[in-house]
């Protein structure tokens, strides 16, 4: 299960850089430097802040999949340890009345 959690976050991981990639390659495409230095730095912050914001999109998502993951294998296991304990009690007490 816990492989299957990492192959899941690590497939969102690489989904995100992906978009994300692709995203900044069409600003940069678009991208015109202008006559003006105030403009071009405008332009510039303003791609950088995209860029900036694309990141943290993709690392809030590539974590909700790993707490998602993660509270699965918790949930799995903890009826795994639930099936064991019964499953003691139960041979405990057929043990008791033999």
């Amino acid at each position: 299960m816990a492989a299957q959690g990492a192959q899941s976050v690590a497939l969102k991981q690489r989904q995100v850089l992906e978009a994300g990639l692709q995203e900044a390659t069409t600003l940069a495409r678009g991208y015109q430097p202008l006559g003006k230095l105030q403009d071009n730095l405008a332009l510039q912050t303003e791609f950088a802040k995209k860029v900036f914001e694309i990141a943290v999109k993709g690392a809030q998502e590539s974590a909700t999949t790993a707490r998602q993951s993660t509270g699965e294998a918790v949930k799995i296991i903890q009826d795994r340890l639930k099936e064991s304990f019964e499953e003691f009690r139960g041979s405990v007490s057929r043990g008791k009345s033999a």
